[in-house]
């Protein structure tokens, strides 16, 4: 997708991008990491200093 279509896409859609929506959702997630022997640095593992931490 052009970069011009997804900045358009950002500001007027409610959702968030296809690959935000499970990926950056479970790459914070520390039992997704668990679960899945996930080590910082692997794809689908944020590391600790980019975690986002709501609660």
């Amino acid at each position: 997708m052009r970069p011009e279509v997804i900045r358009l896409l950002v500001n007027s859609d409610t959702h968030s991008p296809n690959k935000f929506r499970v990926k950056g959702t479970l790459s914070n997630v520390p039992s997704f990491k668990d679960a899945f022997s996930g080590k910082d640095g692997d794809p689908m593992i944020n590391d600790i200093t980019k975690r986002v931490v709501i609660w």
